[in-house]
């Protein structure tokens, strides 16, 4: 038998490592997604997802995680 574990919100190490999100403080855009998913579980549409659903539902357009990705390269680099 397999099982999956599953929950209302991101997991932290998909909030934070796979979706871009992984920024010092909270943003307008975290505070927007979460009010989403809260809506979402309040009026019957949303459901607990597992990890990989919710790597999916937020990891955004590819030419975004490129871009996000490049410049935190760019500021490492930088820094170093």
């Amino acid at each position: 038998m397999q099982t999956a574990t599953v929950s209302w919100f991101p997991p932290p190490s998909v909030w934070n490592e796979t979706c871009g999100f992984g920024w010092l403080e909270w943003t307008e855009r975290s505070e927007g997604v979460f009010k989403e998913i809260y809506r979402d579980a309040c009026d019957g549409i949303g459901a607990p997802k597992t990890v990989r659903e919710w790597r999916d539902r937020l990891r955004g357009h590819a030419r975004m995680r490129a871009i996000i990705k490049h410049n935190t390269q760019r500021s490492q680099a930088f820094f170093s």
